[in-house]
């Protein structure tokens, strides 16, 4: 009884302190330059997301909940709007707080990491590596293709409170996007 009562204090005090001084978007937030690779028979994508973490998320983390970002990559041919291909996936820290251990789910590669390190777990949730982006055989002849990556924030809900607290002024507006330059087959294999 006493956690729960300790947790809706924590969210209150979140609450109250977002509401009454709003912090300024994170404008050093961004993608690092992508690495796409041959890897087996897929191209993939090793990409960080650079300086993701702000002290309102610190904030959060302390008082338990959890913080997730959402990534959306999208795989385009260049002659058309709609998308050749599309994953969905996300990054989520949760801090125990008994233990002091920051435990990271990377849900495109079902990965569960556990430090006690803060700058490990940063890396670690703002780490894509090794994402397959589309098969080799999927490239055939001039096939060129380009991908979009989109990051966010995730809302969280904050017990006894009526709505979601809003994440996504923590990064410039929309989020995050990276597009790639085209690729075809001839950038992997000789």
């Amino acid at each position: 009884m006493f956690e729960a009562f300790a947790q809706t204090m924590a969210s209150w005090v979140i609450a109250v302190g977002s509401i009454l001084i709003p912090p300024e978007a994170n404008t050093d937030v961004g993608f690092s330059n992508p690495l796409l690779a041959l890897e087996g028979n897929n191209i993939v994508l090793s990409v960080d997301i650079i300086d993701w973490h702000t002290e309102e998320l610190d904030r959060i983390l302390e008082a338990g909940q959890t913080v997730t970002i959402e990534f959306d990559l999208e795989v385009f041919r260049p002659d058309s709007a709609a998308p050749h291909r599309s994953y969905s996936f996300n990054h989520a820290v949760t801090l125990d707080l008994i233990d002091r251990m920051y435990h990271v789910n990377c849900s495109e590669q079902n990965l569960e990491h556990e430090t006690t390190v803060e700058n490990e777990m940063r890396r670690h949730v703002g780490a894509i590596r090794s994402l397959p982006v589309v098969g080799l055989e999927e490239l055939n002849g001039d096939t060129t293709l380009y991908f979009q990556l989109r990051a966010y924030l995730q809302d969280i809900n904050l017990p006894g409170l009526m709505r979601d607290l809003d994440l996504a002024r923590l990064w410039p507006k929309g989020g995050l996007s990276l597009t790639s330059n085209a690729f075809r087959r001839s950038d992997f294999i000789l």
